[in-house]
């Protein structure tokens, strides 16, 4: 674990990530490791591996908060990722597939109080002319839930501090 942060730090991500590997082989029980390898591949935008990794410290800790938060974003990215896709073809798709992603997104916008799941960022909405493409209206009509069943609100995550990244889902479990 040590040489594998010092190859992290000097830059060598590849061989701090083999090294990582070797540890949790030579330490099959240890969850640092694998937190190690799921924040890094999360950095690297390398979902897949973030969750994989996620889930083996999730094995080992199932209530460590950064492994559960790596799983939530980066499958909740993924899921972005197909869905945009999925737009894109949004010909090609017809019946089941089509209302199963919709009813997905409306489920994820009630769970989470949101009416939108991923709001556009300056960078991310614009074409390759530099222009925001027209968007097509989505209004978000919530159904009203029965009392009984409210989930109790969730409350505001923490304001990132001096340096920190809002895009950083680490940032409210290291508080």
């Amino acid at each position: 674990m040590q040489r594998a942060g010092e190859a992290s730090l000097q830059g060598s991500k590849d061989r701090a990530r083999e090294l990582y590997y070797a540890a949790a082989k030579t330490y099959p029980t240890s969850k640092e490791p694998w937190l190690k390898l799921a924040q890094d591949h999360f950095e690297n935008r390398n979902y897949g591996q973030a969750i994989l990794a996620a889930q083996e410290v999730l094995l080992r800790d199932p209530t460590d908060g950064v492994a559960t938060s790596i799983l939530a974003v980066s499958g909740l990215r993924v899921s972005a990722a197909g869905l945009s896709a999925m737009r894109q073809q949004q010909s090609r798709l017809n019946g089941d597939t089509r209302s199963e992603a919709e009813d997905i997104v409306k489920k994820l916008r009630e769970l989470l109080g949101e009416p939108v799941l991923v709001p556009a960022t300056a960078g991310t909405a614009t074409g390759s002319s530099g222009t925001a493409p027209a968007a097509r209206p989505h209004p978000v009509r919530p159904r009203p839930v029965p009392a009984a069943s409210k989930p109790a609100p969730v409350p505001a995550p923490a304001a990132p501090q001096k340096g920190e990244s809002q895009a950083n889902p680490f940032n409210v479990m290291t508080k």
